[in-house]
């Protein structure tokens, strides 16, 4: 019988880049910790906590606008219908309309946000009282418009998502829809102003009618 032997491959390579018996031994802590400072909120818009950047403050102060513009000049169309217009009806209604959707845009805009803005920045959310103050307002609004958050978790919790495409399209298209409800809205209130004085009109004619027939 012939003694086949195998040749021994004696090119065997070790990788250090994947061995290294010096490498520190990582801990579940250390882990953890990492975990968190790549972690991220995942808040909405309609929240009441999480941090928010610079473009998500601005975009979700645009929004919570627009929604309760269009949903305040819905209520004030249907309650002109339903009262047929008449002038003391309709503004009376409307106040009372435009105060209950003026609430929770101010609670939003002026509390909610501010809040939420400053605490990415690891700021306390009372700074947000600065809203109501005249004159330093102005200079609060710049602060949180353009202060820079804070990079990882912070005291107030996890760093807001990446800005998507979304978000810019969302800012810019809310500035240009209340641009051109702007626009209409100074174009309609001459025309329902005259809707208004005609309907007036028409109810005195009706009630002088009626007055003259019962005369009869």
């Amino acid at each position: 019988m012939n003694d086949i032997t195998k040749p021994v491959n004696t090119n065997l390579s070790i990788d250090n880049t994947q061995i290294n018996p010096y490498q520190t031994p990582r801990s579940n802590m250390d882990n953890r910790l990492q975990a968190m400072q790549q972690a991220t909120n995942n808040s909405k818009w309609y929240q009441l906590s999480g941090r928010i950047g610079r473009l998500r403050y601005v975009a979700y102060q645009l929004l919570m606008s627009f929604i309760l513009y269009i949903a305040a000049f819905v209520a004030i169309a249907v309650i002109s219908a339903l009262t047929g217009g008449t002038s003391d009806a309709m503004s009376s209604l409307s106040v009372v309309v435009l105060v209950l959707f003026m609430i929770p845009l101010i609670i939003f805009n002026s509390i909610i946000y501010p809040k939420r803005r400053l605490h990415d920045m690891g700021q306390s959310g009372w700074w947000a009282v600065l809203s109501f103050m005249p004159l330093v307002n102005l200079i609060f609004m710049l602060y949180l418009l353009f202060g820079r958050g804070d990079e990882g978790i912070n005291e107030y919790g996890a760093p807001p998502r990446p800005n998507r495409k979304v978000h810019y399209i969302g800012a810019i298209g809310t500035i240009v829809a209340l641009f051109i409800i702007g626009i209409l809205a100074a174009l309609a209130l001459p025309a329902y102003d005259g809707y208004v004085e005609r309907s007036q009109q028409a109810q005195l004619e009706q009630i002088a009618e009626m007055e003259q027939m019962m005369m009869e």
